[in-house]
């Protein structure tokens, strides 16, 4: 009986073990293809797409009036203001003040906090972020609303 005893466990070892460096070679192999994939970084273009609900339609320059907006009506716009669309975004940050109908923006440092586990900050500097149309940092641009169903009067 000892004797059977020692031979199952020298079974149930050897498939532990055979377990084990399967277990091994799919962990390394897994790693490997994830690192391999995820070497390289691809931007697409920034493709903007504002829906309206019903009952409500929107527009870029007051007078066209539609419930999807896209790149080619911000880039359009309004005339007499600048709208921006940039193909890169840069970091950005603001105080919140306005100046000539624009509100403030200041071009912006991100980088890594070692001292704090590499969490990542902004830190902003006092000059400010460009804007100018499709080569500033950030998107900005006019939009306007108009309700398309007629108002149920007021009961009392």
């Amino acid at each position: 009986m000892a004797k059977k005893n020692k031979k199952e466990r020298k079974n149930r070892l050897k498939s532990l073990i055979l377990l084990l460096f399967l277990t091994i070679v799919l962990l390394s192999t897994s790693t490997y293809a994830w690192f391999t994939a995820n070497r390289s970084v691809s931007i697409s273009p920034i493709n903007v797409q504002i829906a309206a609900s019903s009952g409500l339609q929107i527009s870029t320059n007051a007078s066209d009036w539609k419930t999807l907006i896209s790149n080619d009506d911000i880039e359009a716009g309004y005339s007499g203001h600048a709208n921006q669309l940039p193909e890169e975004l840069a970091p950005v940050s603001t105080v919140g003040t306005v100046a000539s109908d624009r509100m403030s923006f200041f071009s912006g440092l991100v980088e890594g906090d070692a001292d704090n586990g590499g969490a990542m900050s902004l830190t902003a500097s006092a000059c400010p972020a460009e804007a100018a149309g499709n080569s500033g940092d950030y998107i900005a641009f006019d939009i306007f609303l108009k309700v398309e169903t007629t108002p149920e009067p007021l009961v009392r």
